[in-house]
């Protein structure tokens, strides 16, 4: 009897003694996969107009005081230029606060509403066709400048950095009948397009 109790006293000491289980879980294992794996704030945020409006504000705030109720208009179309999965956005306002005798002033933001560029001499008629062909990584694009002997189509070709700002500086175009039966180029603020978005300011 004696002896059973010994045996038995020994037993709890080990167990008493031994690790605690390395299969229990902590908030230490699962806090830190939890916060690597959620991606930032600004690539889940989805697209609205209210957002972009607020955006439109901050770049142009020192344009607005001289914005009436018939310029404030804008139209926009989203596109994904390089690949990444997320639209940037043209915008444009079509009258003449925004435009001259060579076409109007668009603006490129970024996936995050943010300005990446803005582009000058584009013909509103023209539309803008997003091109299959790339230059680092950005599709090229296609606009109509229209300046008196100085007309037509012209490419824009990124350059690593951005576009070319002014479209009569940019190279002609050449169309071909291939562009026809792409059914990868995207046309924008035209009929051949989905159609114009627009808002207000």
């Amino acid at each position: 009897m004696l002896t059973r109790s010994i045996i038995l006293i020994s037993c709890c000491a080990l167990l008493a003694c031994s690790p605690a289980s390395e299969t229990a879980p902590t908030e230490a294992q699962n806090t830190p996969a939890a916060a690597a794996s959620t991606p930032p704030a600004s690539r889940t945020a989805s697209f609205s107009v209210e957002a972009l409006q607020n955006s439109l504000r901050e770049i142009l705030a020192a344009d607005l005081a001289s914005l009436d109720a018939n310029t404030r208009r804008f139209e926009y179309a989203r596109v994904d230029l390089n690949g990444d999965g997320r639209k940037e956005t043209f915008v444009r306002f079509v009258n003449p606060t925004f435009c001259g005798s060579g076409g109007c002033s668009y603006l490129l933001l970024d996936a995050d509403l943010q300005l990446r560029q803005r582009f000058t001499q584009i013909d509103p008629d023209g539309g803008l066709v997003v091109m299959t062909a790339q230059q680092h990584g950005w599709r090229d694009l296609v606009v109509v400048h229209s300046s008196g002997g100085n007309s037509g189509p012209r490419r824009l070709m990124f350059d690593g950095q951005q576009y070319p700002a002014n479209a009569s500086m940019a190279p002609e175009h050449q169309p071909s009948m291939e562009e026809d039966e792409d059914p990868d180029i995207v046309y924008l603020f035209s009929q051949a397009g989905e159609g114009i978005a627009s808002g207000t300011l």
